[in-house]
């Protein structure tokens, strides 16, 4: 047989295995660079990889308009058509609302006659609904006078010369309203309060007499009310003495407290700081302050009161008393606020009062029409689940690309093996999180369908295994010390995963656990397959994946889990790329420990010094000795 280097080497590897000195299945090196047409790859991958991260920055703020126009587009569904209630507004989309109330009415003909446009189906019904309203002065109540004034100009009512007896009459009516040294009253049996007199700035607005109102000596107390009602200990506003600050107090304080004529902005300090204090970890906020840990969580915010918040944090913007730039601690916060009136913008239905709901609000839909209005440059429009997507196309590229630079010193069988494995398990998962989306009942067998795979592969591997046992208790070492944090961070908060960080620094953790893991069994058990370490770390990626779900199923946490990715747009992060990325990682990092242990193993040892000749001897002239013949050929001596 040819004797060719590589029959030498099967020969020798064939003579250590007999020996029980088998190398171990690769060579690889971690500093070591791949050839030209690698590491071009790797860097093509990174590349991708960055411009994935900086998506998100330079994304532009995509479908405000449109949102926008569905919100105003939705407003008409308000509007009753029964005989009775023609022209006037009920304030949701229930099918079951048949009522109408003065305030939604107030709230969909202001919108619908916004920008002197009126859109409204039964125009000469709102106006003798309106009309009637006005004969008893709308109750002599302030709010009831400013949305009665707002209806009439809207409808043309206060057009021309008709509005001169209306703007005498209602002035002089609001001035009656004024307590002394004060500020506004709702109603005559009422004291002052700071939505009375924004209501009633508001009322004077609309009959162009604020300005006549901003030089008589009864404005400056009116402004000294509202600043007397400021909460030292919170920072926000309450609506009347002996009351506590409020979210919607505090909107109508910093619109009144804006039609001073001395500017100090001294007097909005603290009020982010309250407002914060009244938001939710879902992002939107609630009229009071958060005050326990199962609020923070669990209670559902509003998305009227959400808009209400924005408005003032964007008023501070406007006045250089805040800035959300990235270095600020209350940017994340600010964005989380976003999330969540995003969240409640539907293209199908108008705006939601709260997230998740079946029905929509049409105060939700005033209020959040009045921040757009105010702020047209508020970022609502894109969705979060584009940037978080964005984000993971990031990490999972970056892993490709350190595949393709590594790709050259690993074995082509398992590379295949795991591409496969990992391709199956993304179009299951993307699959399931789709259906999630388009319909719900389908969801439920699509998950079956993957956990049914998991349980067929993990049977696979584990029918497979030829290594006494040993396999499966590094597998269980790493699902052990992956399942010891989730519950030690269940232990320091129970509902921390409500917090959708939490997700990515348990990814984080199953990683760092393959590779300890990995490593403290190879130094214990010595053993010398890299593919023993892979198997391992694939069946703890099983377990960690369904029992992790399982324990969160089994809490009763995935309501709340699901609501608050949901607003924060990570459902495809979490659902569908990380146990993709995750299982990834647990591959990288089983490989990664793997090698550097077989790495340490495979060290040649040291070569003994050969020693040194011993000096050459010099050569002696040696007489030959005489041969039989040669005997035999001489002359016997003589005899004597």
């Amino acid at each position: 047989m040819k004797r060719t280097k590589e029959n030498l080497l099967a020969q020798h590897q064939a003579f250590l295995k007999d020996k029980g000195q088998a190398p171990p299945e690769f060579k690889f090196s971690f500093s070591k660079l791949p050839k030209g047409a690698a590491l071009q790859a790797a860097g093509l991958w990174v590349l991708a990889a960055i411009a994935c991260f900086a998506l998100p920055l330079l994304l532009p703020d995509l479908g405000k308009e449109l949102y926008k126009n569905k919100a105003l587009a939705h407003v008409p569904q308000f509007e009753l058509s029964n005989h009775v209630f023609k022209g006037q507004f009920k304030p949701t989309s229930h099918i079951g609302d048949t009522r109408p109330t003065q305030d939604a009415t107030y709230k969909g003909i202001s919108i619908l006659t916004a920008n002197g446009v009126r859109n409204l189906k039964n125009e000469d019904k709102a106006q003798q609904y309106v009309s009637q309203l006005e004969t008893s002065e709308f109750n002599k109540n302030t709010q009831e006078i400013y949305q009665g004034l707002t209806q009439m100009k809207g409808l043309g009512l206060l057009d021309g010369a008709q509005s001169k007896p209306f703007v005498s009459k209602y002035y002089n009516l609001l001035l009656s309203l004024l307590e002394r040294h004060s500020g506004f009253r709702l109603n005559a049996q009422r004291s002052a309060s700071v939505g009375a007199t924004y209501y009633a700035l508001q009322a004077l607005t609309v009959l162009g007499k604020l300005e006549d109102f901003k030089k008589s000596e009864a404005f400056q107390p009116a402004i000294g009310f509202v600043l007397s009602m400021k909460d030292q200990d919170n920072g926000g506003y309450r609506d009347a003495a002996g009351e506590n600050a409020t979210v919607e107090a505090t909107y109508h304080a910093v619109q009144v407290l804006d039609e001073r004529n001395d500017k100090d902005v001294k007097v909005y300090e603290g009020l982010d700081v309250f407002l914060f204090q009244c938001q939710s970890r879902d992002g939107g906020f609630s009229d009071l302050p958060i005050q326990d840990v199962s609020q923070l969580y669990s209670k559902h915010s509003s998305l009227a009161t959400t808009a209400q918040a924005i408005y003032i944090l964007e008023f501070l913007k406007a006045h250089n008393v805040i800035s959300f730039s990235f270095t600020d601690a209350s940017s994340s916060s600010y964005t989380a606020g976003l999330n969540y009136l995003r969240s409640c913008l539907s293209w199908n239905y108008g705006v939601l009062p709260h997230y998740p709901a079946s029905e929509t609000s049409l105060t939700a839909t005033y209020y959040f029409l009045r921040l757009v209005d105010k702020f047209p440059h508020v970022a609502y429009g894109t969705p979060r689940v584009l940037q978080t997507l964005s984000v993971s196309f990031g990490v999972l590229f970056l892993l490709y690309a350190i595949f393709h630079f590594y790709q050259p010193q690993m074995n082509g069988k398992t590379v295949q093996e795991v591409r496969s494995e990992m391709r199956t398990i993304g179009i299951l998962l993307a699959l399931s999180a789709i259906s999630l989306h388009l319909w719900a009942p389908g969801t439920v067998l699509l998950y079956l369908c993957f956990a049914a795979y998991l349980a067929i592969r993990l049977y696979d591997v584990l029918a497979a295994d030829n290594s006494d046992g040993l396999m499966p208790m590094v597998a269980a070492g790493t699902c052990l010390t992956f399942v010891g944090a989730v519950f030690a961070m269940s232990f320091l908060s129970p509902l921390v995963f409500s917090n959708v960080i939490v997700f990515y620094v348990l990814a984080i953790w199953g990683a760092v656990a393959t590779l300890v893991v990995t490593l403290t069994a190879a130094y214990v058990t010595g053993i010398k397959k890299m593919s023993f370490y892979l198997n391992a770390a694939f069946v703890a990626w099983i377990l960690n994946t369904v029992v992790g779900y399982a324990y969160l199923y089994g809490r009763g946490e995935m309501a709340v889990v699901y609501r608050h990715l949901v607003i924060h747009g990570h459902i495809p992060a979490i659902l569908v790329f990380a146990p993709v990325i995750t299982f990834a990682l647990a591959h990288a990092f089983a490989a990664a420990g793997a090698s550097a242990y077989l790495n340490l193993s495979a060290a040649p040892p040291k070569r003994k010094k050969p020693a040194k000749p011993a000096p050459a001897k010099p050569l002696q002239t040696i007489e030959a000795a005489p041969s039989a013949d040669a005997d035999a050929d001489a002359p016997a001596p003589a005899e004597d």
